[in-house]
């Protein structure tokens, strides 16, 4: 059979490889935006793909949420595209409920909290620098795990802040993993322990009466119950009283509190308690694409123009002392040149994260699970 031919008489085959590269990546960008348009998350087995933001071709960078830090689907594009502006937002819900960068806000105290983490202070002096307004409705008897790690890796000294621990420091309350831990001690607690019999201890009369209705079962006749004088005692004839009727009748009105109360307010918590994780994975993400902001600083630029992480190119080495000398007063001026813009437009100074998840570093948007940040290498 012959091949089948294409344009310029190249084999099918031999087209394919030549486009295995760019076939390669429309795949990753229509995996990712597939799966964000639709709002399916991958399985829990699926492997999260890599940051879009560092593997996406010059000229093609995706656009993320300004309130949730997520990528913004292709369709919410493709409506703005008419605008003069660019879409800003994912969603109407983001939309309407932006971050504030006021300093007493909640959602700046988030972005304190894990800038002081990830720069290695103390929990104490964290919860201590938190505005009263967040304070006022903490536990001051819980004590909060410190579970910040580090790589494994020789010669990485980052720490990897999980999202589960800003939101302990946050709203002072225990992680999954140690709630269900906690649950369990509180159980053992609760429960009432069992005396441990002694053969001495044990009642000659009681143990007389049970043998003897065990050989009443064998042979199938009823043991003679004594009477009970405490019973005899109690057995009077009383009439009941008609205060007494209308005792009952009170008690019947009254009903007690219905298992669908308590339903509904285990139910209202569970929704408080995911809102609230959700806003600290939202900042999360926030740090990991547009950076964060050293506590008590303001930028006043906007957050497109903080410039993205994109890998340099690499340049063929200078031989001679002269092109070294001119490659390191270019980079100096350089430096001097980005200090001086930013001092002009309002501070600066945004430090960029990453997302780690199970030692890799992926996509903010699709991490999933126990998953953290870590500053990103400079």
């Amino acid at each position: 059979m012959a091949p089948i031919v294409v344009k310029g008489g190249s084999t099918l085959v031999q087209s394919l490889h030549s486009h295995a590269s760019v076939f390669h990546a429309s795949l990753l960008e229509t995996y990712i935006l597939r799966y964000h348009c639709t709002g399916v998350r991958p399985t829990k087995k699926a492997e999260v793909p890599p940051p879009l933001y560092l593997t996406a071709a010059p000229g093609e960078e995706p656009s993320y949420c300004h309130a949730c830090g997520r990528l913004i689907g292709s369709h919410k594009l493709k409506s703005g595209a008419s605008s003069s502006t660019t879409a800003r937002y994912c969603s109407e819900r983001c939309k309407r409920h932006k971050p504030s960068s006021n300093p007493g806000s909640l959602d700046r105290a988030i972005e304190d909290t894990l800038y002081l983490l990830l720069n290695e202070t103390t929990i104490p002096e964290i919860i201590s620098a938190l505005p009263e307004s967040i304070t006022q409705h903490h536990d001051t008897t819980q004590d909060i795990e410190d579970t910040r790690r580090r790589s494994t890796k020789k010669g990485e000294t980052r720490l990897v802040v999980p999202c589960s621990l800003v939101e302990s420091i946050i709203f002072s309350r225990l992680t999954s993993i140690n709630r269900a831990q906690n649950k369990r001690n509180v159980r053992k607690t609760l429960e009432p322990e069992v005396p441990q019999h002694n053969d001495k201890d044990y009642d000659e009369a009681a143990l007389t009466a049970t043998l003897a209705r065990l050989k009443a079962r064998q042979t199938g006749t009823a043991p003679a119950c004594a009477p009970d004088p405490t019973a005899q005692e109690g057995a009077t004839d009383t009439v009941p009283s008609a205060s007494d009727e209308d005792d009952d009748n009170e008690n019947e009105d009254e009903a007690p509190p219905t298992q669908a109360e308590g339903d509904d307010a285990k139910r209202k918590q569970g929704q408080q308690r995911a809102t609230e994780r959700e806003r600290v994975r939202n900042a999360c993400r926030r740090a990991v694409i547009f950076g964060l902001l050293p506590p008590g600083m303001v930028d006043t630029r906007p957050l497109d123009a903080v410039p993205k992480q994109q890998p340099e190119e690499e340049e063929p080495p200078s031989s001679s002392r002269a092109g070294k000398a001119r490659k390191a007063r270019e980079e100096a001026h350089k430096r001097t040149k980005s200090g001086a813009a930013e001092k002009e437009q309002g501070g600066g100074g945004r430090r960029r994260c990453e997302a780690v998840m199970r030692g890799a570093v992926v996509e903010p948007s699709y991490a999933k699970g126990e998953w953290g940040v870590r500053w990103a290498e400079v």
